[in-house]
């Protein structure tokens, strides 16, 4: 895998907003695109669209979109996103990469429980998962700004 990641590792992309997290997680997309590899990306901030003309924005020119698997729905929850994982990999074969984008946005439980079962997620599917998350910017607020 690419940039040292590992098969079943989760990573946790954190800023605030509009700091390029999605533009980050894209370029490392199209690292695996490049290399033919499968990438599901879970779009719950951006429709398909969007991610396409800033994947292709970042690229200058066309790549295969076979491989890239691109799903947009609201409040996201983890066990319909391990299905439609499952569903991907049963029919096209390994998954290289997965990445949700954002986790804010997901159906969430509990913070912890979430991030245990997406780790679960990136181990049965043997790929790296990558999460994006927005930090709080309410010290930008304040008087003093120092966190």
């Amino acid at each position: 895998m690419m940039m040292d990641f590992k098969e079943g590792q989760l990573i946790l992309v954190a800023s605030r907003p509009s700091m390029g997290k999605t533009s980050f997680v894209l370029d490392i997309a199209k690292k695996v695109l490049i290399n033919d590899g499968i990438v599901v990306f879970f779009a719950l901030e951006n429709n398909k669209h969007e991610i396409i003309n800033r994947l292709m924005g970042q690229e200058g020119n066309s790549l295969p979109d076979t491989n890239f698997f691109i799903e947009c729905e609201n409040k996201l929850s983890i066990e319909k996103a391990s299905s439609i994982c499952d569903s991907i990999k049963n029919q096209y074969g390994k998954i290289e990469l997965i990445v949700i984008d954002y986790l804010d946005l997901m159906k969430l439980e509990d913070r912890f429980e979430t991030l245990t079962k997406l780790k679960t997620l990136a181990q049965q599917m043997g790929a790296p998962l990558i999460v994006t998350s927005q930090v709080s910017n309410k010290c930008d607020k304040r008087e003093n700004k120092r966190p």
